[in-house]
This record gives structure tokens, sequence and C-alpha cells, in this order.
């Protein structure tokens, strides 16, 4: 909860004697009530008043006089200013009290209040808040871009600071994700506000904030949050299985000055990413998708050629295509006014470093939305590749003088069980039907052209000779991630 009204401020700028009256009108806010007002009791950040987008709020001013408020004005540091709605006045003897509103596409982030008006007399006046006003996403509100129907998903997906990521296994484990410690707020507004290179005008859109936060959990382009390691060396740092939360990750960031945390894996960046999603108000959850395709060269395949004895030939397979034991993202659920009708809900975003998005550049993935994913539908952003990840087809080439032939296609390995935390309980949702598309049609088509191009005898001997070579080169086809 809120430490209770902040300290009544000075005017912002010195009256000469006699201009105003000598009770100058002093601001002041009940924390409580505007947190309860916005849904944002517990970020207990003694210079912050927290609210949220289409949030309507009382403030006092404190004067004899009888101030009118003819506006209240949000100032960013940018230099940037959004003007808040001033509703019903009451007026009494020591005081006036105005309904303020936030307006439903604010940019979100850190400003400075100013109220200004007249007195009675016909004196202006112009009061600051002591406090800063954080502003969020509003998922209450129909009118905001992160609008949900359902209570009970708010209560989940955007106010539980208890998650669960499943990394390795169906038992999952806990993750503190600690939305209300104070320096998780101060990070990412630190994120949001210092490192992050969106327009303040882009701020107000939750497709650019989410895209952008993707980008800056991680360090390869921006001073972010977490740095990545695989090859378990962890000098100078911590292995990723030590995390059980995001609590001590963004306060050691924010503490630090913004210096990169060391070391994370998927599920330490989906961990910290939901932190972030959720404190700047998205409804959003992490997702674990057990074989998980790294598809490099945005094919939607991965492919892997062998000689006729079965030996296979990594220099001519697709990059560093590759299959996860798993692999770890989030979903957020955005509306999408920027693509047809029908891509709203949820969308992936994934912070895990493995390619540059071709939409843009940089090491980020997403939004990408779920029905596109699930249909094979490539819109922005990122969804051929997660397309990939949770619907590649594996396909075998055995290559004969020089020419590779299809000789194998698997359809069913890539996006097993494909796993959430339920909402209210720490068990385990199968969502794997909300991704996965594989139809009767396109399997008969591919195991059609697998069978016309060998005759039975040599796919008999040519299987066994591929199968002796997966096996023996299964951990250089898999990138494990696992906790010790």
């Amino acid at each position: 909860m809120g430490s209770g009204p902040s300290t009544p401020s000075e005017p912002s700028t010195p009256a000469a004697p006699g201009d105003v009256p000598s009770d100058t009108a002093r601001a002041e806010v009940d924390v409580d009530q505007v947190e309860r007002l916005s849904h944002t009791q517990g970020f207990d950040a003694d210079e912050y008043l927290v609210t949220r987008r289409d949030v309507e709020f009382p403030l006092t001013l404190h004067s004899r006089s009888k101030p009118k408020v003819e506006a209240a004005t949000l100032n960013h540091a940018s230099g940037e200013q959004v003007s808040m709605e001033v509703g019903e006045q009451t007026t009494r003897i020591t005081g006036t009290t105005v309904w303020l509103r936030v307006p439903a596409d604010a940019s979100v982030g850190r400003y400075t209040l100013t109220i200004s008006g007249k007195y009675e007399s016909g004196q202006p006046f112009e009061v600051t808040l002591k406090r800063k006003v954080v502003v969020l996403f509003n998922a209450w509100s129909e009118k905001d871009g992160v609008y949900v129907e359902d209570e009970d998903w708010r209560q989940e997906y955007v106010l539980n600071s208890n998650g669960r990521v499943f990394p390795g296994n169906h038992r999952g484990m806990p993750w503190n994700l600690a939305l209300y410690r104070p320096d998780c707020l101060r990070a990412v507004l630190m994120l949001l506000e210092e490192v992050s290179r969106l327009p303040f005008s882009e701020r107000r859109l939750p497709v650019q904030v989410g895209r952008e936060m993707s980008a800056l959990v991680n360090v390869q382009d921006e001073n972010g949050v977490i740095v990545g390691r695989w090859d378990g060396i962890y000098d100078n740092g911590r292995s990723p299985s030590f995390w059980r939360g995001s609590g001590e990750i963004l306060q050691q960031f924010y503490q630090s000055g913004g210096r990169p945390v060391s070391y994370g894996q998927c599920w330490v960046f989906s961990g910290v990413l939901l932190s972030v999603l959720r404190i700047l108000g998205f409804p959003s959850r992490s997702i674990t998708n057990f074989s998980s395709a790294h598809d490099t060269n945005r094919n939607r395949t991965i492919d892997h050629y062998y000689s006729e004895d079965g030996e296979k030939l990594s220099y001519l397979s697709s990059g560093n295509d590759s299959i996860w034991n798993f692999h770890v993202w989030n979903e957020a659920w955005i509306a999408r006014p920027d693509l047809p009708a029908g891509f709203s809900g949820w969308q992936v975003l994934d912070a895990t470093p493995q390619e540059e998005s071709p939409q843009g550049g940089g090491y980020r993935a997403g939004p990408a939305p779920l029905k596109a994913v699930k249909e094979g539908n490539s819109v922005p952003y990122d969804t051929n590749f997660v397309i990939a990840e949770v619907n590649a087809d594996i396909k075998s080439f055995v290559v004969e003088d020089g020419v590779p032939r299809l000789f194998k296609v698997d359809t069913s390995t890539v996006g097993q069980t494909i796993s959430t935390k339920a909402i209210g309980s720490h068990s385990r949702e199968d969502v794997t039907d909300q991704k996965h598309t594989h139809t009767v049609l396109r399997c008969l088509g591919l195991a059609a052209r697998s069978i016309s191009n060998f005759n039975s005898a040599h796919d008999a001997h040519f299987n066994q000779a591929i199968n002796k070579s997966q096996r023996d080169s299964k951990q250089v086809e898999m990138w494990v991630e696992a906790i010790s």
C-alpha cells in the first residue's frame, strides 16, 4: 500500500509579494485511494504516485482562497506534455477537490504533474505535485489496447507476483516475479526512460512497447538487463540455474546504474520479461515449448543432409538449424489495430537473443499474433520464426551425386506439450492446441513425396544408417539447457 498523502508542494515559481494570496494552494493526493482506483496497490515506491491510463482520481488543493482548476498537465522529461481531463470540482472552506483523468492513449512512463488555474480573486496559480506520477497500461479499461474482460485473467496475468516456469520438465518451478519490490518498478522505468530508444509518441502503443521490452531484457543491442550464456562457463556471474525470481536481477540492474546481470538462459529471460510486462500493465504469461525448433534461415523447416551411408553432412545443413529440448518465451494480450481484424489477443514476445529480427533489426521477437502462428500466416512481427519454433517439419535429405533428395519428413517432433502456469494455481496448463497445426492432407502429401524418392529396399538400408547417425550426433543437434 502507499505511504499516505504526499507532502504538500510549493508553487513551481516564486510569486512577488501581493501577487497571490498568503495561503498559496498546496496539492495533495490520497495515495491509497488512487492506488485502489488504479489497481496499483503494492507499488510501494515513496517517490511515485502509480496510476493507469483512463483512470480518474481526486486531487485536493488546500487553500482558503477558493482555487478553480483550469488545467492539469503531465510533463515528461523529454519536454512532451499530456493534458489530463479536468472533471468535477468541489470547493470547501479549506480548499478544492478536483477529479483528474489520465488519457486512455497516454504514453506510459514517469511524469511531473502540474495544476493551474485561478483563485476567486482572479489571480493565477500553478502548483506541482511533489510525487512523480507513473502511468501504466490499463487492462481494466476498454479504451486501452491491453484490455481483457475476464477479472480472473486480470488478477492472474497482471497482478499476480507468483509465477511458474517449466524449464526442462513438466513439474516446473516457482518464479518470484517481485512485481511490488520498489527497485523493480524503478528498474522498469530505467529501461523505459533511460535505456530505450523508443520515441515518446510510440510509448502509448502496447505493440511497440512490448516489442521494445523484448529487446531490452537482453544485452545484444542495448545496455539491457541480462547477459545470456550457454557454454557452461559462468565466471564473474551466476549460473542461470541460480536464479529463482526476477527481483534480485532487476534490483541488481537498477542499483548498479544499469549494468547488465550475468547470466541467463531462456527461462530467466522469460521470467524477467514477464515481470517487466506485468509491471507495465500488460496481461502476460510465460510459455514453455518442449522440442522447440530454432530455424536460422526462416524457411520454417529444420533441414538435415546425409550421405548415402547415413553420415550427416554438416556443411550442407541449413546454417545452425537445431532442436532445443525446450525453449521458454512470453505472451502478452495486446490489440493489433496495425493488422487486419482477428489478430488481436495473445501475442508471442521472446527476449532470448536467438536471431536478429528481419523487421527493423535487433535481437528481439514479436509481438507475433498467436492466431497467425497457428494458421501459418506471416504478419508482423517475426511470425515466421515463431511458426517454425512450434510447427517446423524436420526434413532429412540424402545426397546422391551432389543432388539432395528428400528422404524423410518428421511432422510430429517439434512443438510438444506447450505449457504455462494455470490461472489461480501452481499447476501446469497445456496450451499446445492454441499454437499447433497439423492437417491430414499436409502430412499425407509429405509422406507421398518421401516414399516416391527411394525404393523400399534403399529406404530400409538408409533408415538404419540415418537413425544411427542421429543417435551419435544427438548432443550436437540439441542445445541443452539444464537445471542443475
